[in-house]
């Protein structure tokens, strides 16, 4: 269970809604890729962008781009593979959060240290 922290709201927000908020995120990625490839140009939908922030949000990932950025492309890469299923897909962006939250709090330390 994830809780999202904003000034006027705490939201806790468990991992079907994570599931949930992932698959619409993917079906909006889809969609622009559809609308891109008809219109033989890039087209930006940003809706995907603006859930997968919700999604980090609420998982208590660092509003710092740098840190989401490898998440976004987690994300993108699993959309555009259709190889792995939802389940292995939340056991490796948890993972890689973990591990990502952790070398981000030592960096946190060390640039407090000095």
């Amino acid at each position: 269970m994830a809780e999202r922290v904003i000034p006027f709201a705490v939201r806790t927000v468990d991992d079907n809604t994570i599931s949930d908020l992932f698959c619409i995120a993917a079906e909006q990625a889809k969609a622009a890729d559809k609308v891109s490839e008809a219109m033989d140009c890039d087209v930006t939908i940003p809706y995907s962008e603006s859930i997968l922030d919700i999604i980090f949000d609420a998982v208590g990932a660092p509003d710092d781009s740098e840190f989401r950025e490898p998440f976004f492309e987690l994300f993108f890469d699993w959309v555009q593979s259709e190889t792995q299923s939802m389940q292995e897909f939340l056991k490796e962006f948890y993972l890689c959060l973990d591990d990502h939250l952790h070398m981000y709090s030592l960096r946190e330390q060390d640039s407090e240290s000095t």
